[in-house]
Formats: C-alpha cells, structure tokens, sequence
C-alpha cells in the first residue's frame, strides 16, 4: 500500500515538471518574440507547438510565430529580397502576409518584363490572379496583361481579360483605362463576329457579338446595330423554312436591338401576310373554304387583326355561305331538269351561278338554253345554230359560192335556200343548201344536234366547207 502511494506522488511530481518545462518554452519564445528576436522565438515556438499539439496558448503561439515570419519577411521586402520575402509571407500564413505576397509576385512579374521575360511575367500575374483572389492589385495585372497580349497578337484573350476587368472591377481606373485600349481594336472583334454569318453560323455570330456588347464601348450602337442584322437573318432564315412565328420572333428581337430597323420589319410581317392571303385565295378558288379561312387566321400571329385578313376571312364565310346555297339551287335545278322543265331548270341553274361561278354548271345553262329553244322552235333553232357555226363562215362560204354561180350562170342558177327538217334521233335535224346549174351542182347536207349544237357534216361537198379556212 505504501508503495502504491509513493508511485502515484511520484509520476504528479513528473508531470509538474514536464508542465512547467513546457510553458516555459513559451514564455521564453514570447520574451523573444517581443524583443524582436523573431528567428530565435520561432525555434522556441516551434518546440511548444509541437510538444503540446493542442490548446489555446498552442493557438497563441501559432499566431504569434506567424507574424515572427511575417516581420522577417518584411525586412526581406524591404530589402527586395522577393523570393525569400515570399518563403516567409507563406510561412506566416496570415492574411497580412498574403497582401505583401502579391507585391512579391508584382514586382517579379515587372523584373521579368524588364528582361523581356514574356512568359516568366504572365506566370508571376498568374498566379497572384488564381491564389491571391482579394489582391488589389488584379484590377492593374488584367490592365497589363491586355497590352501583353495586344502585344502578341493573343487579342481574344487581352478581351477576357478586358472582360474579366469589366464584370469585376466596373468601376475601376484600370477598367477605364483598359476601355481606350479595347476600343483602339474593337472594329476587329465586331468584324470577327460578323465573319460567321457568311457560313450561315448566325448563332455564333450573334454569341460574339452579344459578348461584346455586355462591357463598355463607344462602339455600342455599332455592335446593337450588327446584332440587330443577325436577328433579321435569323428571321429570314425562318421565313424561309415557313416557320413562320419563330420568324416574327427574331423580327421583334431585331427591333429591340435597332428600332431603326422598323420599317423593313413592317414590310416584311406585310410580305408574310401576302403569302398567307394569297395561299389563302388560291385555296378559295379549289373551294376549300375551312383550309382557306384557318390559313387566313394565322396572319393574326404575326399581325393581330390585320384587316387584310379579317376582310379574307369575312369574305370567304359569305363564299362558303353562297356555295351552300348554290348546291342547293343545282340540287333543285336537276330535279327540274328530270322532270322536262327546262324553264325552271335554266332558273335554278343561273341563280346557283350567280353564287357560285362553275364550268359544269355554266354548261348546264346553255344545255338547258338549247332545249327550250329547241323544244319550242326546232327549225328556227337549227338555221341558228348554222349561221352562227364557226362565227358564221359556213353561212358566208355557202352565199359566196351562190354569188360566184349567179355570175357564171345568172338566171340559169338555182338555190334551194336554207332547208331544215326532221332526221333521226331526238333534237337531230338535217339541214341542206342546194345551188345548181346547167354544168355544176352543190347539195350541201349537215346534221345538227339542238340539244348540244354540234354540226356534223353528212356529205363531202359539206364537210370540206366546213375545213376551209
């Protein structure tokens, strides 16, 4: 028992010591610390730290070796020593320390550009922009990059930088300055950016341009002004597909850009609606009256209630109205027709034309015409339609033939006369012209149907009148 207790005072009297060791490491690198003695402390702090790992005065003492690295990398600074200062800065690991870092890697940066050292420089700038993200300086490394490479003929990427500068740093003296510089060869990134629209590769051209317009220019009119060109091929690419709401689409887009561009765009939205009107007749003219009034209607998604169309619509649903009522009046007329009334047929048959004008029924008027007159004067109908064959030449060739006998043979010449009478078959007639002499005879015989008035010649002496010219 006596040896258990002896034990356990022993390792307490151990441990005190231990203690006591170790915090006075820390008091010793502090005294340092204070004295300015920034290399010995760190040694000092160093063997704290790592003997006791953990605990607050072990975060005391991380804090204060830090900004012990930071005063030795200060004196280093300012003795341009800028790779060490650099070494020390990353050692004190403090926010102070990363703020004189980035001078470190500035003035690098400017040493390399004195010795033409292109590429060292952009490193030195590169990092400060990846690692050193709050540096006050980026704003001047974007500024000095763009001139690097303007310098090398890298414009697009002195433009990110010029972008990266503008979203950033808006406000900026660097950013203003970075404009002028930007501006001296914006005509370049404008022409670039138009250079896609000969391949058809519009929507390229319009990302670039829309790019450009995002950051200040005095070259911002000129670039809405190109973007508004894109938007109208866009909208005649459109068109031409007949897409046609996707085209009125990027019509209005253009005019967002360039108001400008207003009056080409009305002319075109009226040229659309021309070719819908126009489909919309042709189709009226097959009758197709519901495909024509649904084509009318789409003008009012490029033109809400263009009177050009509503007058269309209006026009074609009093046409489907009166081509209703014609079938109706044909439907009539037919059943008069079967029924021998030609009279009330011929009715029927013109009010229905009167609405709607129609080949076949236009033939049923005169069919309906030539049965009246021939049901009520067959052989006054027969001379009729004889004289006025082949615009009367027929009649003229037969008298001039008299005329020519009458001076051979005077009174020694004969003519029958227009001769008409009854042949074979309904509403067939015959119709004969004799001229005779002592030395020549003519007996001209045609037979005429009065229900179609088609003359058929029955001999050769009248069919060779009839093919003479």
């Amino acid at each position: 028992m006596q040896m258990k207790i002896k034990y356990i005072i022993y390792s307490l009297i151990l441990v005190m010591l231990f203690t006591g060791c170790s915090r006075n490491k820390y008091d010793v690198a502090t005294e340092l610390y204070k004295k300015g003695k920034y290399t010995t402390a760190i040694e000092f702090y160093d063997t704290y730290i790592n003997r006791e790992l953990t605990g607050s005065i072990v975060t005391q003492a991380e804090l204060e070796r830090g900004d012990c690295y930071y005063q030795i990398g200060t004196k280093a600074y300012n003795k341009k020593n800028w790779d060490l200062a650099i070494k020390l800065f990353y050692l004190s690991n403090t926010q102070r320390a990363d703020e004189m870092t980035d001078n470190c890697y500035f003035e690098l940066a400017n040493i390399a550009l004195e010795n033409k050292e292109i590429d060292v420089a952009l490193e030195h700038y590169q990092f400060i922009i990846d690692l050193l993200k709050t540096s006050e300086l980026i704003p001047e490394i974007l500024h000095n990059r763009i001139n690097i490479y303007l310098n090398l003929d890298k414009k697009f990427l002195a433009y990110e930088d010029y972008n990266s500068l503008c979203q950033m740093y808006p406000d900026d003296e660097y950013t203003t300055k970075a404009q002028a510089i930007i501006d001296e060869n914006m005509q370049f990134f404008i022409d670039e950016a138009i250079s896609y629209q000969e391949a058809k590769y519009f929507n390229i051209s319009l990302e670039k341009l829309l790019y450009l317009e995002n950051n200040p220019t005095k070259y911002y009119s000129t670039i809405k002004n190109e973007i508004g060109n894109i938007y109208i091929l866009l909208a005649e690419s459109k068109m031409k597909e007949t897409e046609y709401l996707d085209g009125k689409k990027f019509y209005e887009k253009a005019l967002e850009w360039d108001v400008s561009k207003k009056n080409l765009v009305e002319k075109r939205f009226n040229e659309v609606v021309d070719l819908f009107i126009d489909k919309g007749n042709s189709l009226i003219k097959k009758e197709k009256i519901e495909e024509a009034i649904a084509n009318y209607k789409e003008v009012f998604d490029i033109i809400p209630d263009h009177p050009k169309a509503r007058n269309a619509i209006g026009k074609a649903i009093n046409l489907r109205r009166d081509i209703e009522q014609a079938k109706r009046l044909e439907k009539k007329a037919k059943s008069m027709h079967k029924e021998k009334r030609f009279a009330k047929a011929l009715q029927y048959y013109k009010q229905s034309n009167a609405l709607r004008k129609n080949q076949e029924i236009i033939k049923e008027i005169q069919h309906m015409e030539n049965l009246i007159e021939a049901e009520e004067s067959p052989i006054a109908f027969a001379k009729k339609i004889m004289f006025a064959y082949k615009n009367g030449k027929v009649k003229n060739k037969v008298h001039s033939l008299e005329k020519e006998m009458s001076n051979k043979y005077a009174d020694a010449m004969k003519t029958s006369g227009w001769r008409v009478s009854y042949a074979v078959g309904k509403y067939n007639y015959e119709v004969r012209y004799d001229i005779t002499s002592p030395k020549e005879e003519f007996y001209f015989v045609w037979r005429i149907n009065l229900e179609n008035r088609i003359v058929t010649p029955l001999n050769k002496i009248a069919e060779n009148i009839l093919e003479e010219n």
